[in-house]
């Protein structure tokens, strides 16, 4: 298929497992972009794998965040940055879903809404394995803290 129809952009949904083969193939086919879902990866080193495999290639690399351009959130955007709230200090962000589906949404959420300010220090904690039984399509923890520290000293907890 992609041979066939030579697309600038390759967008793609599948288990985790499978994407490393799904970006060679967009690589090794030309594509100038690739799209992919949450999570990249199931381990740093195949995220590294991913990132080493578009960026030898010149080809860029994105995980898929397409709630913050819904209407809610773009409000939420603007009244942030409107100044409406005053000086943001900290971010909380937080949900019911386990890490693996949801928390790379509100780590970009952070880094959106705190116009993508560098994050200088990072600190987590992981407990139970709620999500690592059998059948699970995305393993994870059942209970996940993360504490951010941005470099203009905004705080983000997720």
């Amino acid at each position: 298929m992609l041979a066939q129809a030579q697309p600038d952009i390759f967008s793609f949904c599948t288990h985790p497992d499978a994407r490393l083969a799904f970006v060679q193939a967009g690589v090794r086919h030309g594509v100038k972009a690739i799209v992919t879902e949450k999570p990249m990866a199931l381990s740093v080193q195949e995220a590294r794998a991913l990132c080493r495999t578009t960026d030898a290639a010149g080809v860029k690399l994105v995980v898929s965040h397409q709630h913050k351009y819904g209407a809610h959130w773009q409000k939420v955007k603007e009244l942030v940055a409107s100044g409406q709230l005053g000086r943001v200090r900290t971010i909380h962000a937080t949900s019911l879903g386990w890490m693996q589906h949801y928390a790379t949404h509100l780590i970009d959420y952070s880094m959106w809404l705190n116009d993508y300010s560098p994050v200088a220090r990072v600190a987590g904690h992981l407990h139970g394995r709620d999500y690592f039984g059998a059948g699970e399509a995305h393993p994870a923890p059942g209970y996940f803290l993360g504490h951010l520290e941005f470099a203009n000293g905004v705080r983000g907890l997720v």
